[in-house]
């Protein structure tokens, strides 16, 4: 096992999450990437996360659902949702769902 804390960073779009990998890495971080909510899912189901930055807007699977997946696999993962469409609305709801940030 690395002793680095392992981040996920899910995004749908390969340049933010270049960015986010090369201050994650810098920073001391085990970095995983995930391009969609589908491959989040199966990498939270199969390994522990220490951190998730998530993406809220991705086709098909989006932010809420793996949101719902990793709180109800009743994980430590701490979780920061990420959107360029920010609302009050969905900031309620992923914070009710468990998203710290």
């Amino acid at each position: 096992a690395s002793a680095h804390p392992c981040l996920l960073l899910v995004d749908d779009e390969e340049d933010i999450r270049a960015l986010l990998r090369e201050i994650a890495l810098a920073e001391g971080f085990e970095v995983t990437e995930a391009s969609n909510g589908r491959e989040a899912i199966d990498f939270l189901q199969r390994r522990h996360v220490g951190l998730m930055l998530l993406d809220l807007h991705m086709p098909e699977t989006n932010g809420f659902d793996v949101l719902r997946v990793a709180r109800t696999s009743r994980t430590s993962t701490q979780i920061a949702l990420m959107t360029g469409e920010s609302s009050i609305d969905n900031a309620v709801e992923a914070i009710r769902l468990g998203a710290a940030e």
